[in-house]
């Protein structure tokens, strides 16, 4: 993609009720990992079925409770609670609850999810709908640990591969980037899109 969103801090998601407050990937923390504050609206979550091929991703509960299906079987995560999915074990995430919950996430190794998000995201909220497979596979392609559950990782690769080369003869790239461009162009500041119960105190009525 075109544009350099690399000092971008959050990203909203009114399609799938998500923010994302990014907390730090390797320079920052010593280590190749990635934490982001992750936000979830009543009925929001991840509700598309994924796993990374490579990567663990950890969920530490800091407010509500938040809904893991992770390989079949539902587990709730509570405050305080945490809880680990290992590479490759296919997982939905949904908040259930009529408040808005907020959870740290973490991925080990870091990858490129960082830059994932900050595209994915913002192409979700201006077209509100799921992406295509044509739309996804030329981001996909370039080494994105993301996978929908019913795609062996194996069989994923030179697929994902192929369908980018398609999505590239198609214009979607570009297409993809007029959105995301088109987001934060036009995207309000974080504290209007953060209910006032998950603002930090100081900010409360300013």
């Amino acid at each position: 993609m075109s544009g350099d969103h690399t000092q971008v801090q959050w990203v909203h998601n009114d399609h799938t009720g998500e923010r994302i407050v990014f907390r730090g990937g390797p320079e920052q923390l010593g280590e190749d990992a990635m934490r982001f504050d992750f936000y979830a609206a009543p009925s929001g979550g991840v509700p598309f079925e994924h796993y990374h091929g490579r990567q663990s991703e950890t969920f530490r509960m800091l407010r509500g409770e938040l809904e893991v299906v992770m390989d079949g079987e539902t587990r709730t995560i509570r405050e305080g609670q945490e809880l680990t999915l290992p590479p490759g074990c296919r997982h939905s995430l949904i908040n259930r609850t009529d408040e808005e919950i907020h959870c740290e996430v973490e991925y080990r190794p870091a990858g490129i999810n960082e830059w994932w998000f900050k595209t994915v995201h913002p192409f979700q909220h201006q077209v509100r709908r799921e992406p295509t497979m044509l739309e996804l596979a030329p981001l996909l392609a370039r080494g994105v640990e993301v996978w929908p559950a019913n795609i062996p990782r194996w069989a994923g690769v030179p697929v994902i591969a192929f369908m980018g080369l398609v999505g590239k003869l198609l214009g979607t790239p570009a297409a993809v980037e007029r959105h995301v461009q088109q987001y934060y162009a036009t995207r309000p500041s974080l504290e209007q899109v953060t209910p006032p119960e998950s603002r930090p105190q100081s900010a409360v009525g300013e």
